[in-house]
């Protein structure tokens, strides 16, 4: 019996451990909901809505929300699970809630001792227009093409959706680069994309800039496993493993072009620059190549000439001047001052990537990015333009298949660099890891056109990369915060 006894309490103790266990790990897990974004903003009269949202923190977003309407009273607008359907004209108030946005009680507990969800509501409002057809004029705003004033494109809103879905080719303007469409001629307005609301009859302006503008796309936070192989092309995993976790940021669409870097510097050092021995292959745009032959140093003078230039606070701090013009000429040896070069934290401007960034980009964040060895695919054709396929040169960026974040050419076509010292890995969980402080080379990602398969994967990092290293495989690409 005294066995019997002593097996029951080592029972009863084990339960209780795992139950407090459980109940703990289920209220540390959980970061506080601080903001749902991205809620559609419009409905039509007769026609379902999807409703959606992202929850932040960023690595938040997997959890659930619940919809409801606001309105007292109101019966013309219902929602069943995340479809409102509206019957009528108006203004609909809907409530998302995340049952444990804001963690657990600490004093009140369910009949089976669990700690009690405190919910995070938000109120959105949402326009319902009757359906109808509405059109959107595109104004070139562009004193010097008034015979593209006089015959401007207009597009129309189907009577079953809320936003255009599609936009007109650009206009062209001499000596200008177009910048997108703005619902104010001034520019002061906010931009009108595909997803915009069109409630009635609209005209939007076009603007333009000296330099050609940077396509950025946000990525969302979240944590993932640095270093580990996926998908099934070759290579190993990247080891020690570790589990990163990242603040969202904002990565630029494609690789710095050529166009780009000459608008901003005032010079293209690209070996493959359209001339004699470099020419462009068939049907390409040239300016549209990846700028090349630039060292690590020549990226950090680009980023903070492109800030000022957009009027962004710049990101890179040397000697106590984010102002490039007064660090001098950029090195063509090892410099100890321009290695110490610091990142403000409270700067809003152009950077490089730091190497978990790239990474984390490079798989498809936190946002169902597949198993894939290389960005996007686990093809290098698809995505790539490396050894097999390149013809030995760098080809016009966005012609491959982008990976699951939109993202253009993160395997092949030339290496990246990034802003961390080459170091080996350690095992340790890290958030917002931006290397040691010092080193010999600074990390290279991605690959190259002259590159073969293995040399393209996400995880497959580059270590040769001094900071004034600078050859015709070689480019860059951009983040912001």
């Amino acid at each position: 019996m005294k066995n019997v006894c002593k097996v029951f309490s080592f029972f009863i103790m084990v339960v209780v451990i795992g139950h407090i266990f459980s109940s703990c790990t289920t209220s540390t897990a959980n970061v506080h909901v601080s903001n749902i974004i991205g809620v559609p903003e419009a409905a039509i009269v007769g026609f379902p809505l999807t409703l959606s949202g992202i929850v932040f923190p960023e690595n938040t977003n997997a959890r659930d929300i619940e919809w409801s309407v606001l309105n007292a009273g109101t019966t013309w607008a219902t929602i069943n699970g995340n479809i409102l359907n509206a019957a009528e004209a108006g203004t609909v108030i809907v409530t998302a809630t995340v049952a444990d946005g804001l963690g657990y009680s600490q004093n009140t507990t369910d009949e089976q001792g669990y700690r009690i969800p405190i919910p995070y509501t938000q109120n959105f409002a949402i326009t319902v227009v009757p359906p109808a057809v509405r059109t959107v004029t595109f104004n070139s705003n562009n004193t010097d093409a008034s015979s593209i004033e006089a015959n401007p494109q207009i597009l129309t809103v189907s009577p079953t959706t809320v936003s255009i879905g599609s936009l007109p080719s650009p206009p062209a303007r001499p000596d200008y680069f177009f910048h997108g469409w703005n619902m104010q001629a001034d520019g002061s307005g906010t931009s009108f994309t595909t997803t915009t609301f069109v409630p009635e009859n609209i005209t939007v302006y076009a603007m333009w800039g000296t330099h050609p503008v940077i396509e950025m796309v946000w990525i969302p936070g979240g944590r993932f496993e640095m270093g580990r192989n996926l998908g099934d092309g070759e290579g190993n995993n990247v080891t020690p493993v570790s589990t990163v976790t990242l603040s969202g940021f904002y990565m630029g669409i494609y690789l710095v072009t050529q166009e780009l870097y000459q608008a901003v510097m005032g010079s293209n050092p690209s070996h493959f620059h359209g001339g004699s021995g470099s020419e462009l292959f068939a049907g390409e745009i040239q300016g549209w190549r990846p700028v090349e032959s630039v060292s690590w140093y020549d990226a950090l003078v680009f980023c903070n000439r492109l800030s000022i230039m957009e009027g962004l606070s710049p990101a890179y701090s040397l000697n106590n001047s984010t102002n490039p013009d007064n660090w001098g000429s950029v090195p063509t040896a090892r410099n100890t001052t321009w290695d110490a070069v610091q990142v403000l934290s409270s700067s809003t401007g152009y950077r490089l990537p730091t190497e978990a960034q790239w990474e984390y980009a490079a798989k498809g964040g936190n946002s169902s990015p597949g198993s894939f060895s290389y960005s996007g695919s686990n093809d290098p054709e698809a995505v790539a333009w490396y050894h097999a396929n390149s013809n030995s040169m760098t080809h016009q960026v966005g012609l491959k298949q982008p990976n699951g974040l939109g993202l253009y050419d993160m395997s092949g076509n030339v290496w990246e660099w990034c802003w961390d010292w080459w170091s080996s890995y350690t095992r340790r969980a890290k958030t917002n890891p931006t290397g040691p402080a010092s080193g010999s080379y600074r990390v290279l990602r991605g690959g190259s056109w002259f590159h073969d398969g293995p040399f393209l994967r996400s995880v497959y990092r580059g270590s040769i990369g001094s900071p004034l290293y600078r050859t015709h495989n070689v480019g860059f690409r951009l983040v912001r915060p």
